[in-house]
């Protein structure tokens, strides 16, 4: 009887403990799903967290965008004409440069009137008045615009031409008195005072040519040198007139040569 109990008592623990081995089994894994779903929770909302600060970039960034966009593009509305802030600093940079330009052509200008007037105010002879020319001439080169470098070289020119022209005059002025009375004046020099005035009569129909037509020229500036290519044009007439009547000279005995 005793046997019997007892192995019933086993038979019943047996039973139980097969019972009890799969719940176990199933609440564990109960456990670890809740787990998983809480830890897949967990990962969303920290995905979720990351993000946040990217989403409200994008609305931000473009109205700073439009905003700097409106600074550098502000316009100045005027009927017909739009014109940018950038359009407008360019214009009051050239506005600047050229002002600074007229600054200096003043200068020059000014300091030119101002050389020739003191050389004009030592005039004392023809001559004197020829080399004030000359001299004019030859310091308008910054006063005179694109037509300046041609004034130059022709003033230049002549300057040359003039010093030989003067040369040829001291020579027929030097002339022995007996040698003139004998055989008249010294043609060979007569012929070269001629040949250089002709020469020189040229470049100044070119000067006047240039002035009369050089639209970049300063009004007081062309009027001086207008004023002094008159005084060499009239320089040339005297020396031409100088040279004919050396030659027109012919002595005692010059009819014979």
């Amino acid at each position: 009887m005793m046997r019997t109990l007892s192995a019933m008592v086993i038979l019943l623990l047996l039973l139980l403990s097969a019972v009890s081995v799969p719940a176990t089994a199933a609440y564990g894994s109960g456990g670890s799903d809740g787990a998983g779903a809480g830890a897949q929770g967990n990962g969303g909302d920290s995905a979720g967290d990351g993000a946040a600060p990217s989403e409200p970039e994008g609305p931000q960034a473009q109205p700073l965008q439009e905003e700097q966009e409106r600074k550098q593009q502000t316009t100045v509305e005027q009927p017909g004409v739009q014109i940018n802030q950038q359009d407008r600093d360019q214009t009051q940079g050239r506005t600047n440069v050229s002002t600074s330009d007229d600054i200096v052509l003043q200068r020059d200008r000014d300091h030119f009137l101002q050389q020739v007037g003191m050389r004009q105010q030592n005039l004392s002879g023809e001559r004197d008045g020829a080399q004030v020319a000359l001299y004019a001439l030859s310091i308008a080169g910054n006063v005179t615009g694109r037509d300046g470098p041609e004034l130059a070289r022709l003033g230049a020119e002549l300057n040359t031409s003039s010093a030989a022209a003067y040369a040829a005059e001291e020579q027929i002025k030097n002339r022995n008195s007996l040698m003139r009375m004998l055989y008249g004046g010294d043609r060979e020099a007569a012929g070269l005072l001629i040949q250089y005035a002709d020469q020189n009569q040229q470049r100044i129909q070119v000067m006047e040519g240039l002035l009369a037509n050089c639209s970049d020229c300063d009004p007081q500036v062309r009027l001086m040198l207008e004023e002094q290519v008159q005084v060499l044009s009239q320089e040339q007439n005297r020396l031409i007139v100088l040279g004919q009547e050396e030659q027109a000279d012919k002595g005692l005995f010059g009819w014979l040569f």
